[in-house]
């Protein structure tokens, strides 16, 4: 069953409004992020087994200068929806970013493998309880 949260994220401007508002808050990369050319990644493009995020997306990063160094050109987010504390989470989302990444060189997409993309696991967390997950993080 998909998490409520599935279908409000799979807008890309719910995307665009998490990253810019929350993600990026306040930092010199809020703006560096290409929100109108942002695309969804398959699901399939990830085995079963250590399928676990809900969604992914590929954000573009803006070319300030074509004398820019090399460097990334895109940022994949891998969005996993939760209602309780999941202790091994950053490991199962690990398992998906490592899986997700050899397919993205295996296809040679989205920069790679010249300039593999930054990939950046988020988890939006809606429970009663704090979250206390090891190695967590509170927005």
């Amino acid at each position: 069953m998909a998490h409520p949260y599935e279908s409000l994220f799979a807008l890309p401007s719910m995307v665009r409004n998490l990253m810019h508002g929350y993600i990026l808050r306040d930092t010199p990369d809020a703006d560096s992020l290409d929100y109108e050319r942002m695309a969804r990644v398959p699901d399939d493009w990830v085995p079963a087994g250590p399928r676990y995020a809900d969604l992914v997306w590929c954000i573009p990063f803006r070319v300030e200068t074509e004398d820019a160094p090399p460097g990334p050109t895109h940022l994949i987010v891998v969005l996993k929806f939760v209602d309780e504390v999941v202790e091994d989470i950053g490991e199962r989302l690990s398992r998906h970013a490592a899986s997700l990444q050899r397919e993205v060189v295996r296809r040679r997409a989205f920069g790679a493998p010249d300039t593999p993309p930054v990939v950046a696991p988020i988890v939006v967390y809606n429970g009663p309880e704090p979250w206390d997950a090891p190695g967590g993080v509170r927005v």
